[in-house]
């Protein structure tokens, strides 16, 4: 069944269609009007059913920009100037901040890159910092389907494709930053989303649940459209999709070599100001590997010689004195592997999944999971007890449960989502790590200080004595 529908622009009096279809995901386009002050802007979406744990796909209202980049970006032509990234860039931190989450951190080049790689890397931004994997590539087939919609003024499709997706259109915004800020912050009822008809109305926020989506255990990859000039003067597209369109889709630009630009003071991503002095040397990595899945979680070896990576299949990758003893890689999961936790001799790990199943490989035992008492709320990671014998679940609200000779911990929830957990170096305590960056200490955690971890990495190891530590992101890098 397809409606038609039009609107007319207040502003310009201009009509334009949006056809709204029904596809295999149960996705629909639905039409967004231009707001009533300033430039007018136009906006569309296509909403598809997420699959699996996400941040909050709705914000309580829709936030004002602050400070309001109008004043500071061209309405004509687009506006790639210090000021007007500046402004934008801010506003988005101030809404961010809203949200419990950390500043975006943009790479340095981000001006130099083309609008097209603007929208991919911000919009992946926006995912990995609420603890979300990436789109790992944008590719030929997406892209072409992203620019054609851009260059017709409408949302990308995948008519008749079958696999899961969602897409984004907005026009008339003076660059792929400010386009952003529409989709996940200003998209609520009372906004130029014309979906969101009544506060209850389920075409809120559908921008943000399109760049937020997930997908099971599938790859997400995205495709990205824009056209400058014409009556809407730039118009910007976004498809993100579970997988590729077809055999014959490739990978044009993997989203590691945008976030390779990023830049910091130096290797170390600590914070001196923690009292840490002597950070983690990286011992490998898997950032320029083809990984079938992301990794999402890491442990280090005893002795701080060595370190493991899982992905979220449950294969296992080891670096420096760290040993291999199985994976789940090749077994079908019920879930997805979430984090990892090694054995107090280094000589065995254990896996634990989205739903609090526990697997155990070299001397590692078992002491009980949470699969069995699953409330839907995920869990994120694990950490051993001193002796081995026990070990503690931590789940995304912050609870954490306790199993074999754990102990509870004391100490006061998190704010934010919790994306992993890290322990002491005597076991006596955790660091639950938000998907801001920040932590929460438990235990003998709790009186220690602990440095930010940037929004892009996934998972936390410490070296013997938590001396320094090592960051993994989901694309495999690994930076101590």
């Amino acid at each position: 069944m397809s409606l038609t529908h039009v609107k007319i622009s207040r502003a310009r009096r201009a009509a334009f269609l949006v056809l709204v279809t029904t596809i295999s995901a149960a996705l629909f386009t639905a039409v967004h009007i231009p707001s009533s002050t300033g430039n007018p802007r136009w906006r569309s979406t296509t909403s598809t059913s997420l699959v699996g744990y996400s941040p909050p796909l709705s914000l309580p209202s829709n936030i004002a920009p602050s400070p309001n980049f109008n004043n500071y970006c061209s309405s004509t032509g687009y506006d790639n100037s210090s000021k007007c990234v500046a402004a934008v860039t801010s506003a988005i931190d101030n809404a961010r901040s809203q949200e419990g989450v950390g500043p975006i951190n943009l790479p340095s080049d981000f001006a130099g890159l083309s609008p097209n790689l603007q929208i991919f890397e911000v919009t992946n931004l926006e995912r990995v910092d609420r603890g979300l994997p990436p789109a790992v590539a944008t590719t030929a087939q997406l892209n072409q389907v992203a620019q054609q919609a851009a260059g017709n003024n409408t949302d990308p499709s995948l008519f008749g494709i079958n696999i899961s997706w969602g897409s984004n259109w907005a026009a008339g915004y003076s660059n792929a930053l400010e386009a952003d800020y529409s989709w996940m912050y200003d998209d609520g009822y009372g906004s130029a989303n014309a979906s969101c008809t009544s506060p209850t109305s389920s075409g809120c926020w559908g921008h943000r649940a399109n760049i937020l989506a997930t997908f099971g255990n599938s790859t997400a990859y995205a495709g990205t459209g824009n056209v400058s000039g014409g009556s809407f003067q730039n118009s910007y597209t976004y498809i993100l999709a579970g997988g590729m369109v077809s055999s014959s889709d490739y990978a044009v630009t993997l989203w590691s070599g945008l976030v390779g630009a990023q830049s910091t003071s130096s290797n170390s991503l600590l914070n001196p100001a923690a009292g840490v002095s002597d950070p983690a040397a990286s011992l490998g990595s898997m950032f320029t590997t083809q990984l079938n899945k992301p990794i999402v979680g890491m442990a280090a070896t005893p002795d701080g010689k060595g370190y493991w990576l899982v992905a979220s299949d449950g294969g296992i990758f080891t670096f420096g004195d760290a040993g291999f003893y199985g994976s789940t890689g090749a077994m079908v999961l019920n879930k997805p592997i979430v984090g990892m936790a090694a054995t107090p001799d280094g000589k065995g790990y254990w896996l634990i999944a989205s739903d609090g199943g526990i697997f155990t490989f070299g001397d590692a035992g078992f002491y009980g999971s949470a699969a069995s008492t699953f409330s839907g709320v995920p869990a994120v990671g694990m950490a051993a007890s001193a002796s081995g014998q026990g070990y503690w679940i931590a789940e995304s609200n912050g609870q954490v449960m306790y199993f074999g000779d754990a102990s509870p911990l004391s100490g006061t929830l998190a704010q934010s989502p919790i994306t992993s957990v890290t322990p002491t170096s005597n076991h006596g305590g955790l660091w639950l790590i938000s998907a801001n960056g920040s932590s929460t200490g438990l235990g003998d955690a709790a009186t220690m200080s602990y440095p930010s971890i940037p929004g892009s990495g996934v998972a936390v190891a410490g070296t013997s004595g938590q001396a320094g530590l090592w960051v993994a992101t989901s694309q495999g890098a690994v930076l101590g």
